[in-house]
């Protein structure tokens, strides 16, 4: 395949929308650094590609079969994590789950393995716990390879211990679920703790969703008893608070 081929097979659309641009050149780019990619009009929705002898006709065909998506270096205050993963593995919603499952479970990644702090768990009872094959387990780990961000969270991923929610009403604790519209808003979990207090609740534990790595983020607060309903409206008039819930 001559230069000018590679260079027909690879005027690709360029799509841009507020967060991202949609790219395989850029994909490619990231990877080989031979070709050489400039617009071709400067308000222009196409990247034209120039080839070097060097650009095999292999990586070609591997790269097309492998879309990438790619953050706009424009984009001023970066994007939620979970959106990046949700970008990621868009074309394979297995995978997603499989990433979900790890998020949520605090399992890291570290080279082609699996890991719970120090143990190592196999990839078949991850598949298995997911309801996929272990292939797409692998595949999942492999193509965190293409995000660097997403890569270094997985790596450095830990389990948070033990949890007392399951166990609260064999204990006789009390344990209060909170939703909120705005996660990110300052003072739901210091607000919530002041009224347990008010009614003379002490906190044995807090669990708290990390709202860049969970879709649906939530503040768990588990009392040393359980949980009068009137604290129930007095929790909701919390300002960012829209749902709470009491077992």
């Amino acid at each position: 395949m001559d230069a000018k081929s590679v260079e027909r097979l690879l005027r690709l659309p360029f799509y841009r929308d507020e967060t991202y641009n949609v790219s395989l050149e850029l994909g490619l780019f990231k990877l080989n650094p031979w070709p050489r990619l400039r617009p071709a009009q400067p308000q222009s929705t196409t990247v034209a590609t120039t080839a070097t002898p060097r650009f095999s006709s292999n990586m070609v065909n591997e790269f097309l079969m492998q879309p990438f998506k790619v953050l706009q270096e424009q984009t001023p205050s970066g994007i939620l994590m979970w959106k990046r993963i949700q970008v990621l593995f868009e074309t394979h919603p297995e995978r997603l789950q499989v990433a979900e499952f790890m998020l949520k479970n605090g399992l890291s990644v570290r080279g082609n393995r699996i890991f719970v702090n120090e143990i190592e768990v196999p990839t078949l009872k991850v598949a298995r716990a997911v309801g996929v094959d272990r292939r797409t387990v692998n595949q999942t780990i492999r193509a965190m390879d293409h995000d660097r961000k997403i890569r270094t969270v997985f790596s450095k991923l830990e389990s948070g211990g033990p949890s007392l929610r399951a166990t609260a009403k064999q204990l006789g604790l009390g344990v209060v679920e909170i939703t909120a519209d705005n996660p990110n808003k300052v003072g739901i979990l210091a607000n919530a703790s002041k009224v347990l207090a008010e009614h003379g609740i002490s906190i044995r534990q807090a669990l708290v969703d990390d709202p860049e790595l969970n879709p649906d983020p939530k503040l768990t607060l588990i009392g040393d008893r359980v949980i009068p309903g009137k604290a129930i409206p007095v929790l909701l008039k919390i300002p960012g608070v829209s749902r709470v819930s009491v077992y």
